[in-house]
């Protein structure tokens, strides 16, 4: 060890005396340092590596010494410049009015979609403008007499401007709408460019924000309507939007031991009525709440077999909608719900999940059905218990307006 010692001191000497030595020039370091980052730079550019860097350059000093460099060649290229950018500017005018017709049009469809979605005093524009250009820009074309910048898109700049009531200013739509609005105003747009939107998976997350009852209806309806041609994927509180899905999935989550785990359960017919009665009063043994959730089903299989709008006849090979729930409670409360409404092209099926959160990590039981009732007669015994209800709803208003003696004939009746 005493020798090993030795021996380290010594080279720790040697070179001590080798680095003091050693002249530091910081300049140069960094000339070279800035020599290499050139040569990576023109590595990654032109070729592999350094020579077939300098096989480029010198095949592109032969290039350049056969060019025609004449003063007639250097205007007849001017020319040609010249005479191409008048031609991309009466490109980009023709595409700048078709952009203002369209706008006009797709406004006037988005600010229609909006009255249906608890936005009734909501109005959309699309402002298309274009960007001044400098002298310096070398993107410049002019344009109907102005020096404007042009890009790939052409020379315009398209701005959605959303006035949220009648009261309020014209602003850019992500700072003139709420979290809700602006979910709104997409689905509205989606729904207005289903025809032409190339993107075939669509996700809304808390589109139905801040509405229910009618509104919520309509835009289960809209969100229907879209899944005729695309796949949809929505979060929703709102059981009257989950009851236009065709399949609905609950996601049970639990803490046992310590762990937390879920599970997914596909609802049948029967104990999807279980579970949009809960989201509708909170009891998935509620009569009451039963006959609302098979009202709502009935309504949404009704609005579903319905030929698409604007076409004459229904989605080619079938729509496929989903829905979900979150049971209202706030985010990490005891009861929340997801929703997936997803369809292909052409056909498909929805899903709607929800998801509890429980004592246990064990899954929910499904209760025994009732009968060996098949979906289509589930389908029509709801259609019936809806056209019931409607019934006695008509003979109670009836009743209510024909005074003491239609209150004693409803005694009779019950």
């Amino acid at each position: 060890m005493a020798e090993a010692a030795t021996l380290l001191s010594d080279v720790g000497a040697e070179l001590t005396g080798y680095l003091d030595g050693l002249e530091a020039d910081p300049e140069r370091l960094e000339r070279i340092l800035a020599r290499q980052a050139d040569l990576k730079k023109l590595t990654r550019k032109y070729a592999a590596d350094v020579d077939g860097v300098l096989a480029w350059a010198e095949d592109a000093r032969e290039r350049l010494a056969g060019l025609d460099t004449s003063d007639e060649a250097l205007s007849a290229l001017a020319a040609r410049r010249d005479d191409l950018a008048a031609e991309l500017a009466a490109h980009a005018e023709a595409v700048s009015t078709a952009r203002r017709s369209a706008a006009a049009e797709l406004a006037a469809g988005i600010t229609a979609e909006l009255a249906g979605l608890a936005m009734g005093q909501a109005e959309v524009e699309l402002a298309v403008g274009t960007k001044a250009a400098d002298d310096a820009d070398p993107h410049a074309l002019t344009v109907a007499g102005e020096r404007v910048h042009a890009g790939p898109e052409g020379v315009d700049e398209v701005e959605l401007v959303l006035k949220a009531h009648s009261g309020a200013q014209p602003m850019p739509v992500h700072k003139a709408a709420s979290g809700g609005e602006l979910s709104r105003v997409m689905l509205a747009i989606e729904v207005v460019l289903a025809h032409a939107d190339p993107v075939q998976t669509l996700v809304f997350d808390e589109v139905d924000a801040g509405v229910g009852g009618r509104a919520a209806v309509e835009i289960g309806k809209r969100l229907a309507t879209l899944a005729r041609t695309h796949q949809v994927l929505v979060v929703t509180h709102l059981p009257q939007v989950a009851a236009f899905a065709d399949r609905h999935l609950v996601v049970d989550k639990g803490t046992a031991d310590g762990i937390t785990r879920s599970g997914v359960t596909v609802l049948d017919p029967e104990h999807r009525v279980d579970e949009l009665a809960r989201m509708l009063a909170g009891l998935d043994d509620s009569e009451a709440g039963r006959a609302h959730a098979e009202e709502l089903i009935a309504t949404a299989d009704t609005y579903k077999s319905e030929p698409a709008p604007g076409k004459g006849g229904a989605a080619k090979g079938g729509a496929a909608k989903g829905g979900a729930a979150k049971g209202g409670a706030a985010k990490g409360g005891a009861a929340k719900g997801a929703a997936a409404k997803g369809a292909a092209k052409g056909g498909g099926s929805d899903a709607t999940a929800s998801r509890r959160t429980g004592s246990t990590a064990t899954p929910r039981q499904e209760k025994a059905p009732r009968d060996e009732r098949t979906p289509r007669d589930e389908k029509a015994q709801r259609s019936e218990k809806a056209q019931r209800s409607e019934k006695t709803r008509g003979e109670k208003k009836t009743s209510g307006k024909s005074g003491s003696g239609k209150g004693s004939a409803g005694r009779d009746r019950t």
